[in-house]
């Protein structure tokens, strides 16, 4: 039998490695008065010790856990365990819908505010028809964690719904713009195109109308491509740029009226600068905007870019639209220090097939990344030059 006052004590006050041997204790007691300090390790600030005490909380019967969860959720005094509690009715099993959808109901209205939140961080489908009908509850809070929560879950027959929210509450039309951006759906346009005019709310507007809006909509964003506020800018471009890949994807080529709106010389400078800065989103969006516009000075940048993981793809597609245009942007690439960079810069030589295009692959069987020299062996193969039997004969020892 474990003392659990010891334990609770322990957990306060005792060093990691004592603290993880208690949650491990507890864990495999099983006991039904071990949740409890179990919740409070969940919210320890170490995460071995919290993510150990997830794992052995998940063990437990979900029966004999949901009350203890409860109990812990309508704590006032003690927000860490109250946070603590909504994590595990998030991670567990089928016992919490039901559960959740009941305090959904409950007389407290912050009871049912943390249920909508964790119903929607759950993706929990069967629950959209109670968090439509939530819009409706009389504490604001609840209704804009419903709002949220039917965004998360992608609930297309909550469209409806919060269009109406959005025409009538203006307390809640942030999460509902969010919420139907979140959906994607097509009816959502022209409720959204209304907005544009609240300056408070236009940035968000145009990022749900790249979500979900046709290219009918273009003609109302375009303007903000130009727009003095950085921020607004960067939101409209990624929309435009949006709602131009779905249309391409479906087959439709890209629009020339877009495609010189995009070109104006301060947009296209712009677009430069964000290569160079730290937002993700954005530098995606500038890549292949400035692949479809063929943009020569963007090829340094771009190559830079193949060293990381997360923009390789885009920069490799956009440099292989600009088509090498700047051979000694490639040369530079080809000598760079990091590995994935020079691999890139092979690999889009072996895609574009620029003349001559072997002179410079050829030197990089030699390179000392194998990775590279593998890029290398089918970039040659590709590229079919007459030399590439010899060139391809060097590696057979490799």
């Amino acid at each position: 039998m474990i003392d659990i006052e010891a334990a609770l004590e322990h957990l306060r006050t005792g060093e990691e490695p004592v603290r993880r041997r208690i949650v491990d204790e507890l864990g495999r007691s099983g006991q039904p008065e071990a949740i409890t300090p179990l919740l409070l390790a969940v919210a320890h600030e170490s995460w071995p010790v919290r993510q150990a005490a997830t794992e052995l909380l998940a063990t437990f019967d979900e029966a004999t856990l949901l009350p203890h969860l409860e109990a812990a959720l309508r704590n006032d005094e003690d927000a860490a365990m109250r946070n603590a509690a909504m994590e595990i009715y998030v991670k567990m099993g089928p016992a919490a819908p039901p559960a959740l959808l009941a305090l959904l109901s409950d007389e407290d209205e912050e009871v049912r505010n943390f249920a909508a939140v964790m119903l929607g961080a759950r993706r929990e489908r069967a629950a959209v028809p109670a968090l439509i009908a939530a819009l409706g509850d009389p504490d604001v809070n609840v209704r804009h964690a419903a709002a949220a929560s039917l965004g998360q879950i992608g609930a297309t027959e909550a469209v409806v719904p919060l269009i109406d929210v959005l025409r009538t509450e203006p307390w809640l039309q942030y999460p509902a713009i969010h919420a139907l951006g979140e959906i994607g759906d097509a009816r959502a346009e022209a409720p959204l195109l209304d907005l544009l005019g609240d300056e408070l709310l236009r940035a968000p507007v145009i990022e749900a109308l790249g979500r979900l809006a046709g290219r009918q909509a273009l003609v109302h964003l375009v303007p903000y491509l130009y727009d003095a506020d950085v921020t607004l800018r960067n939101v409209a471009i990624h929309a435009v740029v949006s709602i131009e890949q779905r249309a391409t994807a479906a087959g439709d080529s890209l629009d020339p009226a877009v495609q010189a709106a995009l070109r104006r010389g301060d947009l296209v400078d712009h677009l430069l600068t964000t290569l160079r800065e730290d937002e993700p989103i954005n530098r995606r969006t500038a890549a292949v905007t400035l692949g479809w516009l063929k943009e020569p000075r963007a090829e340094p940048l771009l190559i830079e870019c193949l060293a990381e993981t997360a923009l390789q793809e885009y920069a490799a597609h956009a440099l292989v639209s600009i088509g090498f245009q700047d051979r000694d942007a490639y040369r530079r690439g080809l000598e760079h220090a990091s590995d994935p960079v020079r691999q890139g810069v092979v690999r889009c030589i072996a895609w574009i097939a620029p003349p001559r295009g072997i002179d410079l692959v050829a030197p990089m069987i030699h390179d000392p990344s194998q990775e590279v020299r593998a890029e290398a062996a089918a970039a040659i193969g590709r590229l079919g030059d007459e030399d590439a039997a010899m060139l391809l004969f060097e590696l057979l020892g490799d």
